[in-house]
């Protein structure tokens, strides 16, 4: 890359005495930095010149003992194959030389107190014509760009990561089924021009393949490197009673080869529900699909009922089944019965069966020709009995009072004396009476 040096100018200093030769000196050229006179060491070009290329100071280096010396003020000519093409006092430093054809050139910098000489060769180079995207070209080893050989020149196709090569031209030549390994050699012995080269890559693809066992259920084609499982169109999960089927890949997965994603199946969990119908709270409880459900070992309780049982509806549920889904079930309760006893005094003593929570009707002891004091609940006749739920065994006292025409007297059961033909009379009303209309308490 540097200049073939013909000299660097050396001068013959000659000693004078009195018009006598007394001696000489030859002295190497040197250029004057910062007020001092430093001689030049090396001359040569930073790098590489193609054809087409435009010389300009920064491409040339006057290397003064590790110093890079300034060339403005001096002059520069390049000539070609003995023409002189381009002379010019570079006097700033945006001197620039003509555009090179590929040759031989020489070039000469003269200066206040240097003159240099050199040859160098603008060459051939390659060059991509257009951006390279997804991939790298590189030519003898150097990427994208370069100064080709005279000879054989080593070409290597290099695809990005998920990428492959789709076509390569070289001159307007594809030679993309010439690539072995991604190589391919160029002989640039008769090139006189700049070769421009285009090379594509397009994305890798992979096949999904989705099994149930050792069955293929779906196969999807095409899916580029790099592509999320989940941003895939899955197919549906076959289904299988009694389990959650999914399949074996994450949806956060990158595809970068050929996959298989197989179908994994666990046993679903059932959850029963128990609404207790005002009863005393049950908990949830969970089944797989595989566990029959047995006895709970725990019913539900409610003051003054007994339970009967849990029902789906109006349907009993039967233990030692498989559950298919989640289910509520629902308690059934039959209300306890409870003896009411009821004293008439001399009418007589009743009894009659009472539901848990129901009131006895007092109404319905009511009869043409007396008239029903009521029922009490003690025997002194001091409390009475206003319709309250009946809760247990409960003793409740009656008493009549029958109506005697003509008379301005009356006699009273239930404590009261009365005629032996009244107290007949009153108990078979009593009796009548016993039969009560029962009013649930909501």
């Amino acid at each position: 890359n540097k200049f073939d040096f013909d000299q660097l100018g050396e001068y013959l200093v000659n000693y004078y005495v009195d018009g006598n030769l007394i001696g000489a000196t030859t002295l190497t050229p040197a250029v004057s930095i910062n007020g001092e006179l430093v001689a030049i060491t090396s001359f040569g070009l930073k790098g590489e010149i193609a054809k087409g290329d435009v010389l300009t100071l920064n491409d040339i280096a006057l290397n003064c003992g590790g110093q890079l010396a300034s060339l403005e003020g001096a002059t520069i000519t390049l000539s070609k194959d003995g023409t002189v093409v381009s002379t010019d006092e570079a006097v700033a430093a945006t001197w620039t030389s003509v555009a090179l054809e590929r040759g031989d050139y020489e070039i000469s910098i003269v200066g206040a107190n240097f003159a240099v000489n050199g040859k160098f060769t603008a060459k051939t180079r390659i060059k991509a014509e257009q951006t390279v995207e997804n991939g790298m070209v590189k030519v003898n080893g150097v990427e994208h760009s370069a100064i080709l050989l005279e000879g054989s020149n080593t070409i290597q196709v290099i695809a990005g990561e998920g990428y492959e090569l789709a076509t390569f031209t070289i001159g307007g030549v594809d030679v993309t089924s010439q690539l072995g390994s991604g190589y391919y050699t160029y002989d640039a012995t008769d090139i006189t021009d700049n070769v421009y080269y285009t090379a594509t890559f397009t994305k890798l693809t992979y096949t999904i393949t989705f099994m149930v066992g050792d069955e293929v259920v779906d196969t999807i084609t095409g899916v580029e490197y790099g592509t999320l499982l989940g941003d895939v169109n899955l197919p549906e999960i076959p289904e299988r009673d009694g389990y959650i089927g999914k399949w074996s890949v994450t949806a956060d997965t990158e595809i970068k080869e050929d996959v298989t994603v197989n179908a994994v199946y666990e046993l679903e969990t059932y959850t029963i529900t128990f609404d207790a119908q005002g009863g005393s709270a049950i908990a949830d409880r969970e089944y797989s699909a595989d566990e029959p459900v047995t006895a709970f070992g725990e019913e539900p309780t409610k003051e003054g009922y007994d339970f009967d049982g849990w029902y789906i509806g109006e349907t009993k549920f039967v233990f030692g089944e498989l559950l298919t889904g989640d289910i509520t079930l629902t308690a059934k309760w039959t209300a306890k019965k409870f003896t009411v006893t009821i004293i008439g005094g001399e009418l007589g003593t009743s009894n009659m069966e009472v539901e848990y929570g129901t009131a006895i009707d007092v109404s319905s002891f009511a009869k043409d020709g007396y008239t029903f004091n009521g029922l009490f609940t003690d025997k002194e006749y001091t409390i009475e009995y206003e319709g309250e739920a009946i809760t247990s065994d409960t003793t409740l006292y009656a008493s009549w009072t029958k109506e005697e025409s003509g008379s301005s007297e009356s006699s009273t059961s239930g404590g009261c004396k009365g005629s032996a033909s009244a107290s007949s009379a009153l108990f078979g009303l009593f009796a009548l009476a016993a039969v009560v209309s029962i009013k649930r308490k909501r």
